[in-house]
């Protein structure tokens, strides 16, 4: 079964897992950012985390570079970033113990 619209797409094979497809197009450099995971897992960073890898991947290739191998440093740091920022923003959600 498929499905999905905009930026996003589910994906069920047969006998398979299903997984989620994100992904950010990058028009002025002629690129499309994906994001694939397995739809179990709500990851709400994957959207920001596009965003930056886009961002990122622009700030370093724009001067016409081809040797993409230092990006996957510069990837880590972001997905770590985004990660970070998710759980904070769990902990500042969920209620305090000893909470009414």
């Amino acid at each position: 079964a498929r499905g999905g619209s905009g930026q996003d797409f589910q994906y069920r094979g047969p006998g398979a897992a299903a997984y989620t497809l994100k992904w950010r197009r990058h028009n002025a450099l002629g690129l499309v950012f994906v994001a694939v995971h397995r739809a179990v897992l709500q990851l709400p960073y994957v959207d920001p985390l596009l965003r930056q890898a886009a961002n990122q991947f622009e700030y370093l290739y724009s001067s016409g570079k081809t040797d993409y191998s230092e990006f996957s440093p510069t990837f880590d740091k972001a997905l770590a970033a985004c990660e970070a920022s998710a759980a904070r923003r769990d902990r500042a959600k969920a209620p305090s113990a000893g909470g009414a």
